[in-house]
């Protein structure tokens, strides 16, 4: 390995695991070729299934500004489309 292609960087566990978590979605989207043109609304679990996510990451996602999500009538849902661009 040519030691001019390395980059060291500092970064925190939570931004190294946000970074993994950010990297490895992309990929299985772009694998899985979904449409980013659908206006399909989803609820959490079908969220949380199209981002090959737990519940529970879907949910901290949420409250940290990470997904886009909609609020009606106390009801959570998503915008598919809205969630591939996010990631």
């Amino acid at each position: 390995m040519n030691k001019d292609n390395i980059l060291l960087i500092q970064l925190s566990k939570q931004e190294l695991s946000e970074l993994i978590d950010k990297s490895v979605l992309s990929a299985i989207l772009k694998k899985d070729r979904i449409r980013e043109h659908s206006d399909e609304i989803l609820n959490s679990k079908q969220a949380a299934e199209l981002l090959d996510i737990s519940l529970p990451t879907l949910h901290k996602w949420k409250k940290e500004g990470q997904i886009p999500y909609h609020q009606k009538g106390g009801r959570i849902f998503f915008k598919r489309n809205e969630l591939i661009k996010s990631i």
